[in-house]
């Protein structure tokens, strides 16, 4: 967040807008949709950028850190949002967590764990890969995360993810 302290959304999402999104993925979100899914971004990165992909890839939801503005310009600060904490309902140890905003993902729309396809690439994505009815670990280059994960995909496509959700 210190990084982009001074920069304007504007000059974000400019940014945001220089980094290529996988070739496959709008077209797989359509066609997830049409089958009846929800799509959503769950990240750690901000919430401005996680809404902008949100929308350009036509995703239901997205969950993210709130880069804080004041008369648009960043801050330099971050809030991490009350669905990333730990609660009762926690599925893990750690007091920030993917997989809580997952849980609550699955509460808002009425889904089981049981039936959510959680797609990841790094370690901070382990716990909501683990405990997703079907993980996917993503051309990650962790270890660990393709060891839990109940699916690889090593390559920059996500048409295979059509076949693994059904």
């Amino acid at each position: 967040a210190q990084n982009l302290k001074g920069i304007n959304i504007a000059q974000i999402l400019s940014i945001a807008d220089g980094i290529d999104v996988v070739p496959d993925t709008v077209d797989v979100v359509r066609e997830l949709k049409n089958r009846g899914y929800i799509v959503g971004i769950i990240s750690d990165s901000y919430d401005v950028v996680a809404q902008h992909v949100k929308n350009k890839i036509g995703a239901d939801f997205a969950f993210a850190y709130e880069l804080e503005f004041s008369n648009s310009v960043a801050t330099g600060e971050v809030k991490v949002p009350s669905f990333f904490l730990r609660t009762e309902k926690s599925l893990c140890s750690h007091s920030i967590c993917k997989s809580n905003a997952m849980i609550t993902v699955a509460q808002k729309y009425a889904i089981p764990l049981s039936n959510i396809v959680a797609i990841g690439d790094s370690d901070p994505d382990l716990c909501m890969i683990r405990f997703a009815g079907i993980g996917v670990a993503f051309c990650s280059p962790s270890e660990l995360l393709k060891s839990v994960a109940d699916y690889r995909i090593e390559e920059k496509k996500f048409h295979r993810i059509l076949e693994i959700a059904g």
